[in-house]
């Protein structure tokens, strides 16, 4: 990928999205030699070709800027001196960036130097496991989709079971928990909506409210509950920009297969108005697993956490629930409330 870009020249500041080093921030200095080769390669810096490309680097004079590329924030500024002292800027803006410790920020640097200082000849070899990767990852990627196929097909087959089993689910506490980030009266949105229990609810409340789930039959069932149409398409379908004040997803997007989960993420941000709110729940744990015939993306708190911040929205809580239904109480949940942009509503 980096051969590939660089036959076109260096990386500019022009080539991406990117937002300033904010005013909080802190400075350290990296003792670190390179090589003239390793200064050349870090020059021509790199312009991200994939979401799984996480970081977007450019040159200005001696100065390397390092910004996240799903949003843009600039983590790092290295200053490099002429030969191995180095001055560091890193971001301390808790809405950008968690970590807060110096020394882990050398060591997460230094590792990522590791990887930037590499040059296009010594990608053969990593192109050659990028190969096996990806062949792995494709039958993965088929046994995955499948999955989601018979994930979706399981609640076609079982929707009023499912809509007898959790329409009463007592979820009024964390419902006004996110409401409480939610401009009164707005718009929002029950993406995976299931039976409609909460998607009434917020009509009940006053809000103007749009749902949507990739079951058919469970559509069906949820707008006979809700007398308004309910849309059926996945969450990798959405479409538009700024049209919610508060997106719920509430067990739904572990459904999503792991790889989709960054970009699917970032449509939902993107729909978000500036100051909207998105409240997400997952079951805890860590990975991908089949249950019951149904594909599950288990995440702990840091990893919805990290989710949230990637797709550039800050987050507000994250907090671990019990399963409120009959029978489950062992079963938790990891929850998470974010805001999009600066504009503030409720606490």
């Amino acid at each position: 990928m980096e051969e590939k870009k660089n036959k076109t020249g260096a990386a500019r500041r022009s080539d991406w999205k990117t937002s300033p080093m904010p005013e909080q921030c802190e400075t350290f200095v990296l003792t670190r030699s390179f090589s003239g080769k390793e200064r050349e390669v870090l020059r021509r810096g790199h312009v991200p070709e994939a979401m799984e490309d996480k970081w977007f680097r450019y040159m200005e004079g001696s100065t390397l800027w390092a910004h996240r590329s799903w949003s843009g924030f600039c983590i790092y500024r290295i200053d490099l001196g002429g030969e191995d002292t180095h001055l560091v800027t890193v971001n301390r803006d808790p809405e950008q960036y968690r970590c807060t410790d110096i020394e882990e920020d050398r060591e997460t640097l230094d590792r990522l130097l590791d990887d930037w200082t590499r040059s296009p000849g010594d990608y053969y070899s990593a192109w050659l496991a990028e190969i096996g990767g990806a062949l792995e990852k494709a039958g993965r990627g088929r046994q995955q989709g499948a999955a989601e196929k018979e994930t979706v097909a399981y609640y076609d087959r079982n929707a009023a079971q499912y809509v007898s089993a959790t329409a009463g689910a007592d979820l009024r506490k964390l419902r006004s928990r996110f409401l409480r980030y939610v401009k009164p009266g707005g718009t929002v949105l029950d993406a995976g909506c299931g039976s409609g229990r909460d998607a009434a609810a917020f009509l009940r409340a006053g809000f103007r409210t749009e749902a949507f789930d990739a079951s058919r039959e469970m559509c069906r069932l949820a707008s006979e509950r809700l007398g308004i149409p309910v849309a059926c398409r996945a969450f990798e379908e959405l479409e538009g920009r700024e049209a919610y004040d508060g997106i719920w997803c509430c067990a739904s997007l572990l459904h999503v297969r792991a790889e989709d989960l960054p970009a699917v993420m970032r449509r939902l941000a993107g729909l978000l108005k500036p100051g909207g709110a998105i409240y997400v729940s997952f079951k805890e744990g860590s990975g991908e697993h089949i249950r019951d015939g149904r594909y599950y993306h288990d995440m702990t708190a840091g990893e919805c956490r990290s989710l949230l911040e990637e797709a550039g929205l800050a987050v507000r809580e994250v907090f671990l629930s019990g399963d409120v239904r009959k029978g489950r109480g062992k079963e938790q949940w990891v929850n998470a409330i974010a805001k999009k942009g600066a504009a503030e509503t409720g606490s």
